[in-house]
């Protein structure tokens, strides 16, 4: 956690880990997990020559079992995936996973190369 990792057009930092998080507040909505929530929070910066989309979605946390767990998109705040990112610009965002109340995290697996590519491991603890 920390280091930036580069995969496909992105470097991927993680900034923080928070878990056991029980709401997310906004201005105009209170989001509230099933479960947990985890909130990873990322610095992307597009290492790339020409704008390209970051897919958050595409990062994925995975629990000690192995089991994976794709982002809250509605909870999730401060990267937009609809947003052109041009070379060299870096922005911020936290992602929210949903998870069950017995969770134990191992860890995220980052991904800048889409959908089909298995990401980068990044342990978290």
């Amino acid at each position: 956690m920390g280091d930036a990792v580069t995969h496909g057009d992105w470097e991927i930092t993680v900034l923080s880990v928070e878990e056991g998080v029980t709401e997310i507040a906004e201005s105009y909505r209170t989001h509230v997990p099933q479960g947990q929530y985890v909130v990873v929070e990322l610095r992307v910066k597009n290492v790339s020559s020409g704008p390209e989309y970051f897919e958050d979605g595409d990062q994925v946390l995975i629990d000690t079992e192995g089991a994976m767990y794709r982002r809250d998109v509605s909870a999730s705040s401060g990267i937009d995936w609809l947003e052109v990112v041009n070379p060299g610009v870096e922005v911020e965002g936290k992602l929210a996973f949903d998870v069950p109340k017995a969770f134990e995290l191992s860890h995220l697996l980052v991904n800048g190369e889409g959908s089909f590519s298995t990401g980068v491991r990044v342990d978290v603890k």
